[in-house]
């Protein structure tokens, strides 16, 4: 069977993550595994590394109809079983592939997240929007074999316009044994001493500077606590994004400059995660961030909003904690509460990597993956 994945490329994050480890576990069970990509990066690094047959159709050097023709010669080139596709415009630029071809492979979509209402934004801004949603909606309903949902709240948006047997619940997954190197004491003391955090207890995230990751309310959350608690804690944001100097601006204004810091994108953010004692995530919404995931299966507790699938993943004040969204005192007294109870955090700790460990399991992911694909392409199952 060969499999093709369309997918942008642009940033590496979490949907990036997700393919990356699920084509190397496809490749592994012997599955030909294709990816074409519209810009170069990171992704496309470690897709080469893994021994990923990779390929580029370079949207910053070619126009839509440019890269149309491309992706068609390359569909025509490694004759898929079957296409998945990620986000719309991949969705789009596949499926002209396949109709220039003449070919009907079956077409899936992974819904990884929705894009944010922008309701408060100029009149252009949200003209786009509901274009593109009524496009993306047109694709997914009439235009795809079946669709992946990465959480509940992805399938319920699904459910809205396109028929439950159509639709499969795919959780995001990892897989553990990569994680246990990070987690020795010499890597965390290096990663500590490199931060400058070692003296202090260490407040982190890890997520693009996008509107929909509301870092706002963890620096609004951290002007609390420090005024509370001074000179304790260090707060850190890794990723890059459009908001940086915004955020960066009211760091600036809170007089935080010293103890909350943006490190920007960084490679290998593993031991950074190890490495923090608390973990944060305020989204106004998610699919199944893969940030959390890998912070609970490095047993780090974390704090999250109560969004998307997130709150499918955490059980409150077991293996987590969640707050309501967009809310800076809520978030402040959960990291207070964490921080003054070790017993509660080493509790929180071990439950969240017995849980991902037995959950999110990439092998039963990959496996169901592939079940999914053979009964798309009526070859049985496995």
């Amino acid at each position: 069977m060969k499999i093709l994945h369309i997918i942008s490329g642009d940033v590496f994050a979490g949907a990036e993550t997700q393919v990356l480890l699920t084509l190397q576990a496809l490749n592994k069970r012997n599955i030909k595994c294709h990816c074409i990509l519209f810009n170069d990066g990171l992704l496309e690094q470690k897709l080469k590394n893994a021994g990923i047959s990779t390929h580029l159709v370079n949207e910053k050097l070619h126009n839509i109809f440019l890269m149309i023709f491309k992706t068609f010669l390359l569909y025509k080139q490694i004759k898929p079983d079957l296409v998945h596709v990620h986000k719309v415009k991949e969705h789009f630029i596949g499926l002209l592939s396949q109709i220039f071809a003449l070919k009907t492979k079956p077409l899936i979509r992974t819904i990884h997240g929705l894009n944010r209402n922008p309701a408060k934004e100029k009149l252009f801004s949200r003209l786009k929007w509901l274009f593109t949603t009524f496009i993306d909606r047109i694709l997914i309903r009439f235009f795809s074999h079946s669709a992946i949902a990465v959480s509940d709240d992805m399938f319920s948006y699904l459910r809205s316009f396109k028929p439950a047997s159509k639709i499969i619940k795919l959780y995001n997954a990892i897989n553990p044994a990569d994680y246990i190197k990070h987690n020795s004491s010499d890597t965390i003391l290096i990663t500590r001493k490199k931060y400058s955090v070692c003296n202090h207890f260490w407040i982190g995230s890890a997520a693009r500077l996008a509107p929909p990751k509301n870092q706002m309310i963890f620096i609004e959350a951290a002007h609390i606590i420090s005024k509370q608690i001074p000179n304790t804690f260090k707060f850190s944001i890794f990723g890059e994004g459009p908001l940086r100097d915004e955020l960066q601006r009211r760091i600036d204004t809170l007089q935080l400059s010293d103890s909350f810091l943006l490190h920007g994108f960084v490679q290998d953010i593993i031991p950074v995660i190890a490495s923090f004692d608390l973990f944060i995530l305020c989204s106004f919404h998610e699919g199944l961030p893969m940030a959390l995931l890998e912070a609970m299966v490095l047993g780090k507790p974390v704090i999250c909003t109560a969004v998307g699938g997130m709150k499918e993943v955490i059980s409150h004040f077991n293996n987590g904690i969640l707050v309501p969204s967009n809310d800076s005192n809520s978030l402040a007294d959960a990291i207070k509460l964490l921080y003054h109870n070790h017993h509660l955090r080493q509790t929180i700790s071990t439950n969240a990597r017995k849980h991902i460990c037995h959950a999110y399991s990439l092998e039963k992911s990959a496996a169901n993956l592939l079940n999914h694909y053979l009964h798309c392409t009526r070859k049985g199952s496995v």
